[in-house]
């Protein structure tokens, strides 16, 4: 009979949710700092009210007071707001004459800022999201759409500007959430825009460089909907308008779940469902053909933890792949990782290389956990084209139960890769610590995939179960398998 030791870190992970779930409910983030304005067009505060703390209430020049409908235009507009937990039920609709109009304010004096929107265009012309744009020697900025892209302009000495499109194209009739962050300091890679699709969840991102070294603090109003010198009238839905004096962090953005621990826990049980997860961001699978599996009293999976040594849930399903299934999940905000920590309970009944999970793709690489020559191992890459293969020096054999666990840290090149491996017919540990070279890991735009790689290879013959992936470097007491149990065998 198997001992079950439980410890103080679920205790602690535990009074870690409550503590997140009383910010949320507080709605106060403090990674947040540095708003200007955000304005969220509910009813309360009210319609034209500024919900950041400089109260910069809009005057209104025509856009109607917008219910966001159950199907149309901003019907996939976050509810809640992944980033705060705030449910969002109205918006604000233009018709191609309308627009919200603030005078300007020393808080508008910008260097570095971050624009950010929910969007649906109905026009064809060029249209303005945001912006403190005026001619006659007093540009500044507007993000904009334009020719089906998203685009900013640009000023230093307030008579001309640059235009620097993002190449992230917006359909009419669609519902998107958009960002545009700009760093004076930064001008190779100092302008990034973001682009969701609500309605499929897939995500894109774009770094441009620019050539300004001074944006031109002028005196235009700020706008919402066109540019003071009256055009870019906007036709359509725009929504949540949060503008910031800082570059935002992605994992700062609106659209981006604060809950980073984990970002998905796939358990493929009963309940919640087989392609469910347990996690808070309910990111569920697609399924392209593994079966669900009855954890056997032996063979493959018996030997599964039951329950779960970290959490005490009852483990009695699994997934079962036969070389041709794999799951998968559209790129979505919480994807985007630097550091984390990704787990699980593996079989394989093959030797030929598996990948266990990825977000990887031709030209688009970002990272692949996965066994191959008998060992398990890590391609991590900086720049989508180029890899990095780490081995683990830990063996995987075929018709064995394993857990296994890998967590990258990005600002510890030296050491900061760490395996783990559980063979579970024992209870034997083995870990290893590894270097690296990457300085920042790659944003990939493909699918998280278990059981391949978005290309279609690595299949995986066997059992996976109870996939983790938590946004964060998890120490070995915060593991699924945690348990004082074991030998410790370091591998050098």
């Amino acid at each position: 009979m198997k001992k079950v030791t439980r410890n103080n870190s679920g205790i602690v992970m535990l009074m870690m949710s409550i503590i997140g779930a009383f910010v949320l409910m507080s709605g106060v983030l403090p990674c947040d700092g540095g708003t200007i304005g955000y304005w969220r067009f509910e009813d309360s505060p009210g319609f034209l009210s500024d919900s950041s703390d400089n109260h910069f209430t809009l005057v209104a020049e025509g856009p109607t007071h917008y219910t966001l409908p159950g199907s149309g235009n901003g019907a996939n507009f976050d509810d809640p707001i992944r980033r705060t937990g705030e449910a969002n039920a109205k918006a604000a609709s233009f018709d191609g004459g309308d627009y919200f109009d603030h005078a300007d304010a020393p808080e508008f004096a910008v260097s570095n800022f971050t624009v950010e929107a929910y969007i649906c265009t109905t026009g064809t012309s060029w249209q303005a999201i945001a912006s403190q744009f005026d001619y006659g020697a007093n540009r500044s900025w507007v993000l904009y759409v334009e020719g089906g892209y998203l685009r900013v302009k640009l000023s230093e000495n307030g008579n001309d500007n640059i235009i620097i499109s993002s190449g992230l194209s917006l359909a009419q009739a669609t519902d998107y959430y958009i960002a545009m962050s700009f760093d004076q300091s930064q001008q190779t890679g100092g302008l990034k825009f973001y682009r969701k699709t609500l309605s499929t969840g897939a995500w894109r991102v774009a770094t441009k460089d620019h050539t300004i070294t001074s944006l031109h603090d002028g005196t235009p109003h700020f706008r919402i909907g066109n540019i003071a010198a009256g055009s870019g009238l906007w036709q359509g839905v725009i929504d949540e308008v949060r503008w910031s004096d800082k570059v935002l962090a992605r994992d700062e953005l609106l659209v981006y779940s604060p809950h980073r621990m984990p970002i998905g826990y796939w358990r493929f049980e009963d309940s919640p469902g087989f392609l469910s997860d347990s996690s808070d961001n309910n990111f569920t699978l697609v399924a392209e053909g593994p079966t669900h599996y009855t954890l056997p009293g032996s063979g493959n999976g018996a030997n599964f933890d039951d329950p779960i040594r970290q959490t005490g849930e009852a483990n009695a399903k699994a997934a079962s792949f036969d070389g041709g299934d794999y799951f998968r999940h559209l790129n979505v905000p919480e994807f985007v990782v630097s550091d984390f920590t990704l787990e699980a309970y593996i079989c394989t009944t093959s030797t030929v290389w598996q990948a266990i999970a990825s977000q990887y793709d031709v030209n688009s690489y970002s990272w692949r956990l996965y066994v191959e020559s008998g060992q398990l191992q890590v391609r991590l890459s900086e720049n989508g084209t180029t890899t990095i293969t780490i081995a683990s020096g830990l063996s995987i054999s075929t018709e064995t139960d394993y857990y296994i666990a890998m967590s990258f840290d990005q600002s510890q090149q030296t050491g900061g890769l760490k395996f783990y491996r559980k063979t579970l017919s024992t209870g034997e540990w083995q870990e290893a610590t590894k270097n690296h070279t990457i300085t920042s890991l790659y944003n990939s735009d493909d699918d998280f995939r278990i059981g391949n790689i978005a290309s279609g290879s690595g299949l995986w013959r066997g059992v996976i179960d109870e996939v983790r992936w938590s946004g964060i470097v998890l120490e070995k007491n915060q593991l699924l398998a945690s348990s004082p149990a074991g030998t410790v065998i370091v591998v050098q």
